[in-house]
């Protein structure tokens, strides 16, 4: 299970963060209850604010966990969330549920998070008890130097159950999480180690010399969901056996992905650790099976014997690198229904019956053997020191562990106990032993030509062997063979084409995956019928995982096939990219399945022991090694088994390689077989032939008795070889030099032998055009073994140091191509190719090699050797010629612009810099820049360089960019360096006089300034051939109209002449190099057809005429094919293109000007200068009668209504204020549109949104909102527009000493360079040529500093870092250009992490040298100096001078006031006629709802059939929103939008800090004047008052009881909208309500500010009485009604709550009966509902409810509520006071007698509770008395009486 994540457990230190954000929580359990939430992730714990008296709070608090440990440690740390209740006076804190999952799980999800996810609280004590309340928290995992970032926007959902806290994977499929338990069976160990024994056995050891050991003291502790259960201690016993089960009550599915498993000693010592990773137990689909394992061993890997247990590698921190034992292990998850609620206890341990004999599969004997071939690049520490190898299987071969065998010495005695490696080594082995585990002890040699050391075995190699017993379950590693092989397969080709894609070889790229997809579907084939057989025959022992694991490997392999198909199809080089990502998740579909966790044969160890230490390791899979049992070949088999190769030895820390201090340990060309006993009669079949075996059992059979593996063999042929390595150059490596370049060299490593280039000095794409040869190698084995199997070959490149030894850079491994003697060196095998070979260091990829390798048999028979090429002057051999690349002419053409952000070299400034490109040894340098300090950019700009380049793309050079200072006497200074690695990026590969044109449209004073083109590109789009082919086309399906035949004809002529045009001009370009002047222009053959030069006004004429005509023969289109109508269309634009195109190649491109027009726009601006007003009616009638024009005209048609025109072209005039929509209007509905289809997973991240969908907002007519585009991230990383480098790209340039770490690129920066290069193929006539002049950049802007006027909108943050230690902060907005700076902290967001800015920061700047705009967002501290919080920077030249006009974006309508008025100082007519222009196309001509321009037609569609025709402004808008549909010059330009850019710190590089949505304008100072600012001021919520009236309740719950009068409560309402403490009334007391009935006729008024469009309550309130600030708070609007019983001595009884929604308000009751619990469901879509905003006001019945002691939603009452919902304004006017106080008193209610206070009125309580009902009882117990006590006197007074008489008589 540990290898399974290797990567993640390491004991290397990381830093991560975790954030976790609580939003609010949903009912809650509990009464009257303050809750808090905490939050607990190892040992830090972080604790919200407490919110009073509520079910449902808002906390919108985040929360940030900085940790620095191992990633095992990491991924295991729990996340537990609780939410608690307050305590208070007499009462303690209660803990209300808890939730808990584990850091892995939260990484395993899409960019490692949880976004507004429903955490289910459960009660710990009771888990099984239901729900405790909900919590919607975000969750993200970030590392250092890793992007990650939140989703775009806060996405709120009501429906809880659909968004619930758990995985992707299983949320589709499982709504809800059950009870379950988990039952792990630990039944029984082996193999565990022995303790080393006390001092006594100390004094033994002295005595008799051996190592005393007692068996430990064991128990196993499982760890699962923070929870821990450990089984009973075992007595000394290696083999303990527990069979015992433990149980974890847990919620299914589980959000803890592993099970960890400790073994411990009574010491409580730690053995070993093992993993159980639920991933691979399991399967979530539908089809997919609970989680499952064995009963199957797990092995368990750790430290070397003898180690202390505390070392990380038995925590299973890093590869274990001892085997130190197995456990027998069980799992069951079963899904629990009956359970009680209470009782159960989480974790429990019970004893379970032992399991059968022979669970696990019969023991078969295995055999494991290994012959070491060559040992070499061995570290030179070691040099004649003795080294050994030791194989070891488990506890088997192994001396330290006390598994080897007794060795016979040659003094006859035995050695297996001792534990001095010194006299194991001096061990002669003999014949009679039974295997051999470790090989004699040879002393390393060290070559003089070589810096490492090699074994001199010869040839007599050594061989090591081992017999063990194992289980027979191979059934399962052979299909994880078959699986791994096809899967490794397939990455390297994956690999491959995403290489050529990155190199620009689209077309090779989709070739190349073409070929991966059919070997993949060959492969899934062979695995489907390599199952059958196992399908119907499984293997007795098969467990229900291996059943399951089957069953799932199959559904899987069938799932790829099928989908297949679906790469195939439309598999071109356009969609490679996007074909290559699904062919990834192919990848790791496999990757998945190819794992097995039930291993029973431990892993292989070889050991290189030097003297008495462990040197270093190869650990193997016994996968890996396992052979087929099948005679014939099989895919089933080991990737290592029976095969020679090298293996590379690591370190018992781990360590294989360091930059600093690089150490290569060794490796090893060792063969290996695994295999049961039976079946070794094949395991030397894979050897190299030429061998033979020792004399005593070179005539015995494998399955002798006799038979014993043999301990060396020996090879007695051995053939001579020459290895000729061809070094031709290399690109990007890595700087090791303070200058930011290295003094590179090679070092070949091959059969112990060493060989190296020359030193290149200085540079980072080193050309050593080298050929190394080695003559004479000896290698070992027949010569078609050689072939078979080549060496492999070790390269090392290093960087020369003056002082000290060289600096290791990198190395790879490779393979040469071998010829034999008998082989002919011709193609296609020979000579072998030139490949990029990549260079890697500690993991890291740090440049490439072209290289090639080759042996060549030497022998006196052998057949065409090739000839050495001649050695140069310094005596080093050339590449040969049939190998190197064959070069071509390129002229390369470079832009050299200026240079930015220049750090200061030496404390010096920089004076005179300039650049130098270097590529193939040729450099094109700049001029200097003559004063850095005045202007920034290079006074020559553009240079040409032609240079000998590979045709082979593949084979092309990289480019190298320098920055260098010119100092005195000839001194040069390096200041930066730049490495483009590939050239193909820049290589047009199209005719450059065929490619488009652009321009760079800058504003100026009078008219628009046509810069020079920034890329490719000629004239027009003229495509005579086409057009030929289309009159064809025409003719042949419309020849039943002989009219058309004509204009076919006509049109045919025409193109013709055109045609041969073009052919000249063409020729003449070439001819030249350069364009033509129009009076060069060649004649031609023949005159062109007549008409051909028409001016405008004809053409126009024209244009209108066949659009006329075209219009009368409608009834006879209708009678002709379908594509008829299409094929004129395409004529008439041909032949309007043609008619063009001849007036521009003769000069009569001007057009005539329209003086009208002319006069009515001088007017306007000189009005518009002197502040006149120019929409008087003679302005309006002279503007539409000149725009009236006829069809085809220039100028844009008038609009359907009279527009103001200003000097921009738009007069910013003031209109009625917008009170129905605002720019925000706009915002929130295109975020609403963005957010509704991201939920529906159709939209990524960039994805724009130009039209009109449904959103949330409460602005009516919702639809009628024009929208923006929204960019979820930087605008410089939407694709469309290329990161604006068409003319400028940004070459950052770097200087000193390349690191690994992820800072190094940000110490090593000192400047960027602008530029660009292009390059392109040229003829052999033209290579040298002086005459070249540039192509590609021949138009430029001025390179002196341009005046801007650049404008900031900052709109909002969202998702701040909390910098306050309340999990809030106070940020405020800066923006800093140049020297200026801009920001108020007065206007800070108090106590916010997502706040509105809505402010606009304008600049006036020049660019250069002010291009860089940084963005940064400050958290405001009152007694310390304020924190950055985050920052982003913009490069605003690049987006000023692209042709995606980038300066101001366009939005989806022309409107000239309002909400959506138009920014720019240009029209959309004039931006669309500058294009033209620029483009050199004709038009635009303008007709009603379309434009022509070129060959394109653009006619926005209708919204509906009877809907006007757009106006000619919005015509033209839609043509420049759709200008990337122009054939061959169309791209993006830049809409109106919002780009959301994240913010970062520069100490925390790849962790976001946030989110910042922000927009720019620009706009030349130099021309027009820009338009006023847009007002993005944030809104100001509108104040309501809610009057809510109580006037009646029925059926309220009666917790009271009196035997006098019954059953009754004292009720009372409370009601509130923002908390019960800040807004809270309620009613007076209904006493003694006897049926639950209560009568109140009671007011509530509440006041409160509501902001419309995000639906939200704002209030501002104060953290704590000593805050000196109020924090803004928004909340949803909704307000809650409970009831209470009211008691005297006690704390009032809370009986029931009602929470109504004001936007979704469910209709009450119209009577009592009518009224039931189901009413409060909103997500039931048979229930009606309303907006109180505009409903106004509503009454009805409504009910209470109440959760039970058993968790249920019980009836607790109903309430008759009447809402009146007021603006302020109508408060003001219709005021009505509180209860019953005036104005509008309400009637007193209508209770009974009864209800009064029994405190105040004692009398009147005796009344009514005794008087009224025993009035009667007690009259009459009163007259009963009374003549009872008349009769007792009387007889009392009886006696006395009688007596008296009688005496006194």
């Amino acid at each position: 299970m540990e290898r399974q994540n290797e990567s993640v457990y390491t004991s290397r230190l990381e830093t991560y963060n975790v954030t976790i954000a609580v939003w609010e929580g949903r009912q809650l359990a509990g009464f009257e209850i303050d809750p808090y939430v905490t939050l607990q992730i190892g040992q830090f714990t972080r604790k919200t604010k407490k919110k009073k008296a509520t079910n449902d709070p808002s906390f919108h608090e985040t929360f940030l966990f900085d940790f620095e440990m191992p990633p095992a440690v990491f991924f295991s740390q729990m996340i537990t969330i609780d939410a608690w209740s307050s305590g208070k006076f007499l009462r303690g804190t209660k803990l209300i549920g808890r939730f808990k999952i584990d850091v892995a799980t939260v990484s395993d999800q899409l960019n490692h998070m949880f976004f507004h996810r429903w955490a289910v609280l459960v009660d710990p004590l009771q888990p099984l008890s239901g729900p405790k309340g909900y919590l919607c928290v975000d969750i993200m995992i970030g590392k250092k130097g890793d992007v990650g970032k939140m989703p775009y926007m806060d996405i709120s959902d009501e429906d809880i159950e659909a968004n619930l806290l758990l995985p992707d994977d299983v949320a589709d499929s499982i709504s809800e999480r059950r009870p379950a338990r988990f039952t792990i069976g630990v039944y029984s160990a082996m193999d565990l180690p022995n303790k080393i024994a006390g001092a006594v056995s100390s004094v033994k050891r002295v005595v008799t010399g051996k190592v005393v050991t007692d068996p430990i003291d064991s128990y196993v502790q499982v760890s699962f969901a923070g929870q821990h259960g450990k089984t009973r201690v075992r007595k000394s016993s290696s083999t303990p056996v527990w069979n015992e089960q433990i149980v974890f009550v847990e919620m299914f599915p589980p959000l803890v992905r592993t099970i960890r498993v400790h073994v411990h000693d009574e010491a409580d010592n730690l053995i070993a650790t093992t993993f159980l990773d639920l991933s691979y137990l399991s399967d979530h689909s539908i089809s997919g099976f609970m989680p499952t394992f064995g009963p199957a061993y797990i092995n368990l890997y750790g430290t070397i014997r003898g180690v202390p247990g505390a070392d990380p590698l038995n925590f299973g921190l890093g590869e274990g690198v001892a085997y130190r034992g197995r456990i027998l292990l069980s799992l069951r998850v079963e899904l629990e229904e009956h359970i009680p609620r209470k009782g159960v206890k989480n974790v429990h341990v019970k004893s379970c019956l032992p399991l059968p004999d022979k669970i696990c599969g019969r023991k078969e004997q295995f055999f494991l053997f290994c012959a070491i071939l060559s040992a070499d690049t061995i570290n030179k520490t070691l040099a004649g020191k003795p080294i050994s190898f030791e194989l070891s299987i488990g506890n088997d071969g192994s001396v330290t562990d006390g598994g080897t065998k007794p060795i016979t010495s040659a003094s006859g005695t035995s050695t297996a106990d001792s534990d001095d490696l010194e006299s194991i080594n001096e061990t002669v082995m003999t014949e009679g032993s039974c295997w051999h585990s470790r090989t004699q002890a040879v002393n390393a040699v060290k070559p003089d030509d070589s810096e490492h050391c090699h074994m001199p075995y010869g040839s007599m190699k050594p061989c090591l062997s081992i017999y063990t017993f194992w289980e027979d379950q191979r059934v399962r590693l052979h299909q994880v063979n078959v699986l791994k092989r096809a899967t490794s397969s397939y990455e390297r080709m994956i690999a491959d084409v995403g290489r050529l894609i990155e190199m620009h070889c689209a077309e090779l790229a989709a070739q190349r995956l073409k070929h991966t997809v059919e070997r993949l579907a060959t492969d899934c084939n062979d695995y489907l019928a390599y199952m059958i057989n196992i399908s119907e025959d499984p293997p007795v022992t098969e467990t229900p995982l291996d059943r399951e694991k089957r069953k799932q490997r199959q559904r899987e392999i069938r799932s790829i096939l099928s989908t297949v198909g679906r790469i195939r199809a439309g598999l071109q080089a356009s969609t490679v990219s996007e074909k290559l990502a699904m062919a990834q998740k192919h990848l790791d579909r496999l990757r998945l399945i190819a794992v097995e966790v039930q291993e029973t044969l431990p892993d292989i160890f070889l050991w290189m022991i030097s003297g008495n230490k462990r040197v270093a390791y190869r650990r193997f899979r016994a996968e890996d090694l396992l052979d087929s049992p099948m005679n014939d070949e099989r895919n089933d088999k080991g990737q290592y088994c029976a095969q020679r190769h090298r293996f590379f030895l690591k370190t018992p820390s781990g360590k294989r390689a360091a930059a600093e201090d690089f150490e290569l340990w060794g490796s090893v060309n060792a063969y290996f077989w695994l295999g049961l006993k039976k079946e070794m009669k094949k395991y030397l079949s894979g050897l190299p032939m030429g061998y033979s075996l020792p004399t005593q059992i070179r005539h015995l059979k494998v399955d002798d008795p006799d038979y014993i593996p043999p301990t060396h063999i020996t090879y007695k042929d051995t053939p001579v070889f020459e290895l000729r390595c061809h070094i031709y150059q290399g690109r990007s490596l890595m700087p090791a030099d303070d200058s930011g370049l290295s003094d590179p060299f090679v070092r070949v490593l091959f059969a112990g032998h060493m060989m190296q280039t020359a030193v290149k000095q200085q540079t980072l794409n080193p050309l050593w055009d080298e050929c190394l040869v080695l003559p004479a190698v000896k290698l070992y084995g027949d010569p078609e073994s050689v072939k078979a199997s080549p060496p492999h070959i070790i390269v090392q490149i290093y960087d020369q140091d003056f002082f000290g030894p060289p600096e290791f850079l990198g190395q790879f491994e490779c393979q040469a191509t071998v010829k034999l003697a008998r082989d002919r060196y011709t193609k296609p095998y020979f000579p072998p190719m030139l490949s990029w070979l990549p260079i890697y260091n500690q993991n890291h990829r740090v440049g490439e090699i072209l290289s090639a390798f080759e042996l060549i048999h030497i022998h006196q028979d052998m057949r065409d050797y090739p000839v050495l090429p001649t050695a140069t002057e310094s005596g080093r051999l050339p590449v040969p010629d049939c190998i190197r690349p064959t070069l071509v002419p390129y002229r390369i053409e470079a832009l050299f612009w200026g240079l930015r952000s220049l750090r200061i070299q030496e404390l010096t400034d920089i004076q005179k810099p300039c650049i130098e490109i270097e590529i193939a040894d040729q450099i094109l340098r700049s001029e200097s820049i003559v004063n850095l300090q005045k202007n920034l950019n290079f006074p020559d700009q553009v240079k040409c360089m032609d240079v000998m380049l590979p045709e082979n793309p593949i084979y092309r050079p990289p480019l190298t960019i320098r920055c260098v200072e010119a100092l005195n006497f000839g001194r040069s200074q390096l200041i930066g360096t730049h490495v483009i690695s590939s050239l193909d990026e820049f290589v047009v590969k199209e005719d450059p006089t065929a490619l488009e044109q652009t321009s760079i449209i800058i504003e100026s004073d009078e008219e628009t300034v046509l810069s020079r083109p920034t890329t490719q590109g000629t004239v027009v789009d003229r495509r005579p051939t086409e057009r030929i082919e289309q009159a064809n086309e025409i003719k042949s399906s419309i020849d039943t109209d002989s009219q058309y035949l004509d204009l076919a004809e006509q049109m045919k002529s025409v193109l013709a002449w055109e045609q041969e045009a073009e052919k000249a001009e063409m020729q003449l370009i070439q001819d030249k190099g350069i364009d033509i002047d129009e009076d060069e222009l060649p004649s031609l053959p023949f005159p062109p057809p007549e008409g051909y030069f028409e001016d405008d006004e004809r053409a126009s004429e024209r244009f209108e005429e066949e659009d006329e005509s075209s219009k009368e023969h409608d009834s006879q289109q209708e009678r002709v094919e379908t594509n008829a109508e299409k094929h004129m269309t395409k004529f008439e634009n041909a032949k309007s293109s043609a008619i063009i195109h001849s007036q521009a190649l003769r000069g009569t491109r001007e057009r005539r000007p329209n003086t009208s027009n002319m006069a009515l726009v001088q007017r306007e601006e000189e009005q518009a200068r002197q502040g006149g007003d120019t929409s008087d009616d003679s302005t309006d009638d002279e503007v539409s009668e000149t725009e009236d024009m006829s069809l085809g005209s220039r100028r844009p048609l008038a609009p359907a209504k009279k527009q103001d025109d200003s000097k921009g072209g738009v007069r910013m005039k003031k209109s009625e204020p917008a009170v129905k929509f605002d720019w925000w209007s706009k915002y929130y509905a295109s975020v609403a549109d963005k957010n509704e289809k991201l939920k529906k997973g159709k939209l990524g991240s960039s994805d724009a949104i130009p039209s009109k969908t449904s959103g949330v907002t409460t602005d009516a007519d919702v639809n009628l909102i024009e929208r923006l585009v929204v960019y979820g991230n930087e605008l410089e990383s939407c694709p469309e527009f290329g990161r604006f480098s068409d003319l400028l790209s940004s070459f950052d340039l770097f200087s000193g000493k390349q690191t690994f770490s992820i800072h190094d690129k940000l110490n090593r920066y000192v400047g960027v360079f602008k530029g660009n290069i292009r390059a392109r193929k040229i003829a052999q006539s033209q290579f040298g040529s002086t005459k070249a002049r540039p192509i590609f950049f021949r138009e430029l802007p001025d390179p002196t500093p341009v005046p801007v006027l650049v404008r900031v909108y900052a709109v909002m943050a969202r998702n701040l870092k909390p910098m306050d230690s309340n999990g809030r902060a106070d940020p405020y907005f800066v923006a800093k250009l140049g020297k200026q700076k801009q920001g108020d902290k007065s206007k800070r967001i108090n106590h916010a992490l997502n706040c509105n800015f809505g402010a606009c920061y304008e600049f006036e700047t020049t660019f250069p040298p002010d291009n860089e705009l940084l963005l940064q967002v400050y958290d405001y501290d009152r007694m310390s100096h304020d924190e950055l919080m985050g920052e982003t920077c913009i490069d605003l030249e690049q987006r000023f001078f692209s042709k995606h006009r980038a300066t101001c974006g366009l939005p989806f309508k022309f409107e000239t006031r309002g909400y959506n008025q138009w920014r720019d100082v240009r029209r959309p007519s004039e931006i669309l006629e500058s294009l033209a222009k620029t483009h050199r196309l004709r038009g635009p001509y303008y007709k009603p709802g379309r434009v022509l321009v070129g060959d394109k037609v653009f006619e926005p569609p209708l919204q509906s059939p009877t809907a006007e025709k757009p106006d000619s402004e919005n015509v033209a808008l839609y043509a420049l929103h759709h200008w990337h549909e122009m054939p061959k010059v169309g791209y993006h330009l830049v809409p109106e939008h919002i780009e959301t850019r994240s913010l970062y710190l520069p100490d925390q590089i790849g962790v976001e800090q946030g989110t910042l949505d922000i927009w720019i304008d620009m706009f030349h100072l130099s021309g027009r004047r820009p338009p006023p600012p847009v007002d993005i001021a944030p809104r100001t919520p509108k104040t309501y008052e809610l009057r809510t009236i109580i006037w009646n309740t029925k059926g309220i719950l009666m917790d009271d009881y009196n035997p006098v009068t019954g059953s009754s409560v004292d009720q009372f309402i409370k009601c509130h909208m923002i908390g019960p403490l800040l807004d809270g009334q309620q009613t007076d007391v209904h006493y003694r309500s006897m049926r639950g009935d209560g009568n109140f006729n009671w007011r509530f008024v509440h006041r409160f500010d509501y902001m419309e469009a995000e639906e939200k309550i704002v209030y501002k309130s104060k953290y704590s009485w000593y805050s000196m600030v109020e924090h803004e708070t928004k909340i949803a609007p909704k307000i809650t009604v409970e009831v209470w019983d009211a008691d005297t001595f006690s704390g009032d009884d809370y009986i029931g709550s009602l929470t109504l929604d004001m936007l979704r308000l469910v209709r009450g009751a119209k009577i009592p009966s009518m009224c039931k619990l189901s009413m409060l469901d909103i997500n039931n879509s048979e229930k009606p509902t309303c907006s109180l905003f505009k409903q106004k006001r509503i009454r009805g019945w409504y009910p209470f409810q109440q959760i039970n002691k058993s968790g249920e939603m019980v009836l607790a009452g109903k309430v008759d509520i009447e809402m009146q919902l007021l603006t302020l304004e109508e408060a003001e006017q219709r005021q009505a006071g509180k209860g019953h106080d005036p104005p509008e008193p309400l009637p007193e209610p209508q209770r009974p007698e009864t209800s009064f206070n029994a405190m105040l009125s004692p009398l009147r309580f005796l009344h009514f509770t005794m008087w009224d009902g025993l009035k009667y009882k007690c009259l009459s117990v009163l007259i009963f008395i009374l003549v009872f006590l008349f009769f007792a006197m009387f007889v009392y007074q009886l006696p006395q009486s009688v007596a008296d008489k009688m005496v006194h008589g």
